[in-house]
């Protein structure tokens, strides 16, 4: 354990906190386009239509209210799962708890979720929810070596009202960069 602590910066420096999206998300309505070229096919969740749309190295998944799509998910191959490279929520359907359902249904279907290597504010804030909501399920994870970490909800440096994970005992957060130096990121299952 000693050992962790005195190279602590060796292991926690691999994802990028970045400034959140704002008008540059994803357009949704583009991504439901997209998808429809590959199929019809919509599936029932909850009170929620999804489509899951692959292609070569993503996952379109788009989520419908009735027939509009309000959100949109691309997920890569990753490790022993999948890694959420994209979520995208129409504006207007912003802060009505949309990302919990959809990684409700990421986890259902998918079963094993990475997050990004980069993540606004917004994204954060949802896994410091999501390790709440799903307890002992997320952990931070070295990619490379396997060795899991507990984490532990504390205050954003930029925004100190809002939560994010740092890992148990250490005094950093685990959004800090470069990715290529540590390869550790959160996974949920």
């Amino acid at each position: 354990m000693n050992k962790i602590f005195e190279n602590w910066n060796r292991f926690v420096n691999e994802i990028e906190a970045r400034p959140d999206l704002g008008s540059a998300r994803v357009d949704v309505n583009w991504a439901a386009r997209q998808a429809d070229k590959v199929t019809d096919e919509k599936v029932s969740f909850g009170d929620l239509q999804v489509k899951a749309a692959p292609s070569k190295d993503h996952t379109k998944i788009i989520f419908y209210s009735e027939e509009d799509p309000i959100g949109y998910v691309s997920l890569v191959k990753f490790q022993d799962g999948y890694k959420v490279s994209t979520l995208s929520i129409k504006p207007e359907k912003s802060g009505q708890g949309l990302s919990k359902k959809f990684y409700d249904y990421l986890l259902e279907k998918y079963k094993t979720i990475y997050s990004g290597d980069s993540q606004t504010g917004a994204a954060r804030g949802l896994w410091a929810s999501l390790a709440r909501r799903y307890e002992d399920r997320v952990v931070a994870v070295n990619v490379k070596t396997g060795q899991e970490y507990k984490t532990v909800r504390v205050a954003q440096k930029d925004k100190p009202q809002f939560k994010e994970l740092a890992i148990v005992g250490g005094d950093q957060k685990i959004y800090t960069y470069p990715p290529e130096k540590n390869n550790i990121y959160l996974r949920i299952k």
